[in-house]
């Protein structure tokens, strides 16, 4: 009796040990990783979607669009928690399928849970750029609102080029000036692609030449200017003491002459400009033309000071002005169009 209770004992216990091996080997064949739910289930592209579920660990990945669609590499905040971010070549007003699998697993990818990428509800404005003069290769950061890893800028306008910018944030872009943008006044823009947005409000981004670029501030530039000027007013003043003072514009470039004649009548004088200028450009590297420049907006009532050989702001204004006046793109670079203009006016 008593060695068949034995027996029955250690027949109870080896079946346990068995028992409790297969379950144990259930259990680890069963640690495929399961969705619960995400939040939020709608989305724009850019923005971070949660997914809660279990078994998440370091090897776990998102499946995008099942076995065939993208597989996207999350952040794990826990085994039961894990984050992404909506691709950004993701197709607006569209359903995906979200699913977790293990990498380097025969396991097949969880329960799947649905998410709509809708547009954006709200369009992406500019508040300022910085910084706002440039010349080729700079770097241009966007400040405003509602950006997102779909937002593109737009330079001048709809008929103009696209640019991908780098996503800060938000409220915040950045991009690289291209190479093919042309020196001169250009809009900058942003909008979201793949959506029913018009093109917002632009700002204005100034593109200068290298050799432009500035080493002391324009009010200095300016002085210095004035105070040659007034040198060589002076030496026609001594001049004319000792009885030979030259012509009061001889200082002037040879493609202008006076406004007045010595009666006070207008003459005209032919303004032909060889270069193209804007803002910044000097005398001394365009032979004379930012001074030609300035006598035939003096004498069309554009500028009200006498030239100084310096493209400044207020120049900058005066070209502007007369662009409007003659249906013109009010951009307050001189270029063919303009000197085209400046030449049939004064050469009539």
């Amino acid at each position: 009796m008593k060695n068949l209770l034995r027996f029955v004992i250690s027949s109870l216990f080896l079946s346990t040990l068995i028992l409790g091996s297969n379950f144990s080997i259930a259990r680890a064949d069963s640690q495929a990783p399961l969705i619960s739910y995400i939040s939020p289930t709608s989305a724009n592209v850019g923005n971070t979607i949660y997914v809660y579920g279990s078994n998440f660990d370091q090897t776990t990945f998102v499946a995008w669009d099942g076995t065939y669609g993208q597989a996207i590499t999350p952040t794990l905040i826990s085994a039961t928690s894990l984050s992404f971010i909506v691709p950004s070549n993701t197709s607006m007003g569209s359903s995906h399928t979200i699913q977790v699998g293990q990498k380097a697993s025969s396991l097949p990818l969880s329960n799947s849970v649905s998410l709509n990428v809708i547009i954006a509800q709200q369009p992406p404005i500019i508040s300022y750029i910085n910084p706002s003069s440039v010349v080729i290769g700079n770097t241009v950061y966007i400040y405003g609102l509602n950006f997102s890893q779909a937002t593109f800028v737009a330079l001048d306008g709809s008929s103009g080029t696209t640019v991908t910018p780098t996503f800060i944030s938000p409220t915040s872009l950045s991009f690289v000036v291209p190479s093919y943008l042309g020196i001169g006044f250009h809009t900058v823009q942003v909008n979201e692609k793949a959506s029913n947005f018009p093109l917002g409000s632009s700002v204005s981004l100034m593109v200068i030449a290298a050799q432009q670029a500035p080493t002391v501030s324009d009010a200095q530039q300016t002085i210095q200017l004035l105070l040659d000027k007034i040198k060589v007013l002076q030496n026609q003043i001594q001049s004319q003491q000792v009885g030979s003072m030259p012509p009061l514009k001889s200082f002037m470039p040879a493609n202008t002459s006076p406004t007045q004649s010595d009666t006070g009548s207008a003459v005209s004088s032919c303004v032909e400009l060889s270069n193209n200028l804007t803002y910044r450009s000097r005398d001394v590297l365009t032979n004379g033309d930012v001074s030609a420049l300035q006598d035939f907006l003096q004498a069309k009532g554009y500028l009200n000071s006498e030239p100084t050989g310096f493209f400044g702001l207020v120049t900058l204004g005066a070209v502007k002005k007369f662009q409007s006046d003659n249906a013109i793109s009010p951009t307050g670079y001189v270029g063919t169009i303009t000197s085209g203009k400046i030449k049939d006016l004064s050469c009539q």
